[in-house]
């Protein structure tokens, strides 16, 4: 029927208004025609599209009608293909059991029929989970199990696709080198395949590796490949996505006014394709900008916001790394019983979820606090906890950031000498992963450290080798601050 077809295209390219109005007139002919499975899968699309808007609640009553009809056509296929969409609903909420049962009880069935293509494509989801919960090693083996299938089966866009997913998985370890050569070989894939949508995905995950290792540049030039394919095919969802990507990475390079034309740029269109989730992201990363400038009020006024939405949601997730924002909001207000009780409550969330990283994270703002109430033990204690967590994650920045900030107790006590390990120790890790800020920042801490100890000389290399770091990235923030340690220790030489 034409109706659906024009309703696929316009959903592929995040037309979800208009597609949703065609599927709904589709719908309304195969009841009148009593046609039983048409009915039911342009059901499963729209619940399909109010899935990708956000609308959770609405998308489960869809799937449940979608689900009722297929389980009396004895349509087990199909069932199944519901209950994977049902998992995924779970997954984005933060259910991980939950999901992991649907998505078992979906692979179950098509194992009955053999139908390999989607027992690998429940693999690649299963494989989310795992990687969402920190579980590097297990999603790692279940996307190669997937890939494998897909290879058996001749299926060249799949295998194109898991090879991406598994380049995210070695981005989150930061095994950089792993995760350019994956999205290279998926780039090329979808490039014999002539896939735009795929070679723009490809040059997306490639930017946000360059993006991760500070080559701004690079990201820069492979964001914008990307951008263009995605606005050449009309992809809206795909432009606010890469355009929410250029921002960031304006906002890390310090260019606040151009990250925030840019963040409202990919609101706009969330909005208007009604992505809530999408929405929700971008409110948050706004509030991010706000928070740099020291703007905290506007800053808490947006993570609010974007909390409503993900508690509309049932996100859990995104609502303890919001809670966790907050907390940084009013421990940089010097608000720290409330800072604590916050970083609680987003570290509460995340052990029920079983998300380290997240763990780890609010571990890290609690340890601050200590820090800075004088608590140098507690603090030192809490620091390796989260450590420990960012070890086994194989998070080497996590780690860099932790003994970074042990060092900074120690020299606080003052050890000076197990102040200079503990940042030797984080320089090294930070110049086996080309971040560029990490190393300023450690630098400029080194230069502290010999102030203290009157190595003036010492001081002032250190001082100026962080400056012209800063300088290089246009590191706004910290330039002036460099420039005034130099300053500091040019006076005391003379």
């Amino acid at each position: 029927m034409r109706f659906v077809i024009v309703a696929f295209l316009l959903h592929t390219i995040g037309e979800l208004g208009e597609a949703y109005r065609l599927y709904n007139q589709a719908k309304e002919q195969f009841e009148k025609l009593g046609d039983q499975p048409g009915t039911a899968k342009t059901v499963h699309q729209l619940g399909i599209i109010e899935q990708r808007r956000g609308n959770y609640d609405e998308a489960i009553k869809l799937y449940a009608e979608a689900r009722k009809i297929f389980e009396k056509l004895g349509d087990e296929s199909d069932t199944a293909a519901t209950l994977g969409q049902l998992a995924t609903i779970q997954r984005d909420r933060g259910n991980y059991q939950e999901a992991k049962a649907l998505y078992n009880e979906a692979k179950g069935i098509f194992e009955k029929h053999n139908d390999q293509s989607r027992i690998a494509g429940v693999l690649n989801n299963l494989a989310t989970i795992e990687q969402d919960t920190g579980n590097y090693e297990e999603a790692k083996n279940l996307c190669d199990q997937a890939r494998g299938i897909f290879e058996k089966i001749g299926d060249p866009s799949a295998v194109a696709r898991t090879l991406g997913q598994l380049s995210i998985i070695e981005q989150c370890r930061g095994r950089y080198d792993d995760a350019r050569r994956l999205s290279n070989q998926a780039r090329e894939n979808f490039e014999k395949l002539q896939d735009s949508s795929g070679i723009a995905a490809a040059l997306h995950q490639l930017a946000m590796i360059e993006h991760r290792r500070w080559n701004y540049d690079e990201a820069s030039n492979l964001y914008n490949k990307s951008l263009q394919i995605r606005q050449r095919l009309g992809d809206q969802s795909g432009i606010a996505n890469t355009v929410g990507q250029l921002a960031m990475m304006e906002r890390d390079r310090g260019n606040y006014d151009e990250a925030k034309r840019l963040y409202n740029d990919s609101l706009e269109i969330e909005r208007k394709l009604g992505d809530q989730p999408g929405i929700a992201k971008t409110l948050h990363n706004l509030a991010m900008i706000e928070q740099h400038k020291g703007n905290y009020d506007d800053a808490r006024r947006l993570y609010e916001q974007s909390l409503e939405i993900k508690q509309k949601l049932g996100n859990r997730s995104g609502i303890a790394s919001t809670l966790n924002q907050l907390a940084n909001i009013e421990y940089f207000k010097g608000n720290h019983d409330e800072a604590y009780q916050l970083y609680d409550q987003a570290k509460a969330i995340f052990e029920k979820l079983g998300e380290q990283s997240g763990i780890a994270k609010a571990l890290h703002g609690q340890a601050t606090i200590n820090q800075l109430r004088g608590n140098y033990d507690e603090a030192s204690r809490i620091y390796n906890e989260a450590k420990s967590i960012f070890e086994r994650l194989e998070d080497q920045h996590g780690v860099s950031g932790v003994l970074h900030n042990l060092g900074v107790i120690e020299q606080l006590r003052p050890n000076y000498d197990a102040a200079e390990k503990l940042f030797n120790r984080a320089l090294e890790i930070r110049r086996n992963l080309g971040d560029q800020p990490g190393i300023a920042m450690t630098l400029a801490q080194l230069g502290r450290v010999a102030e203290e100890k009157g190595d003036f000389a010492l001081a002032e290399k250190h001082y100026q080798q962080a400056l012209q770091i800063f300088e290089k990235l246009g590191e706004k923030r910290y330039i002036e601050l460099a420039k005034k340690d130099l300053e500091r220790i040019r006076q005391k030489k003379h």
